[in-house]
């Protein structure tokens, strides 16, 4: 299949490249394909990749020091994930800020024209949980609480009745169930 858009003479009259780190292309390389260094296979994912839109995939740990995810780094460039062919990739990060109970995706796309030049998309939303939760656990189990304790409560109060106040008092285990159940 011919694609006038990949071709040269297209991008030289001002047309762009057809392939995105931040869109589907029928042009991608999907075959698996083993590190030269590592020996590691590397496979593609069709709902992988920047947005589901698909690629290859490798997860940096952001928690490891700057010297271990630089050699991480170089060991894929070393496994030819960097070479002429490489059209575009994308960087992500994520990060929380408790204090507004926000996620930050903030990324960086990286598309390669056919002369090598780099050109650099970023991007940053933000996101909550919160808005993928259709009820509020937290509610029910505070009502969880409350009639179980009212529940324990009407429980120690039977046995105060049946045993008499002394005899309870005396019982140690009887002086447990009413300090835990201050407590709540």
């Amino acid at each position: 299949v011919f694609d006038k858009h990949q071709t040269t003479p297209y991008i030289l009259e001002g047309g762009g490249a057809s392939i995105s780190a931040t869109a589907p292309s029928g042009n991608e390389d999907k075959t698996t394909f083993t590190g030269l260094k590592t020996g590691q296979q590397y496979e593609y994912k069709e709902d992988g990749g920047f947005e589901g839109n698909g690629g290859f995939e490798v997860f940096l740990r952001p928690e490891q020091s700057r010297e271990l995810m630089e050699r991480q780094v170089l060991e894929l460039y070393e496994d030819g994930w960097f070479d002429l062919r490489t059209a575009a990739f994308h960087v992500s990060l994520v990060v929380y800020n408790g204090n507004v109970k926000l996620f930050g995706l903030f990324g960086f796309g990286f598309n390669f024209d056919f002369s090598g030049m780099c050109h650099i998309s970023p991007s940053a939303t933000s996101f909550t949980l919160e808005e993928f939760q259709e009820f509020k656990p937290m509610y029910l189990l505070f009502a969880l609480v409350v009639v179980l304790t009212l529940v324990f409560i009407v429980a120690e109060l039977s046995n105060i009745k049946e045993m008499g106040l002394m005899m309870y008092i005396s019982n140690p285990v009887a002086i447990i169930d009413v300090v835990s159940l201050t407590l709540c």
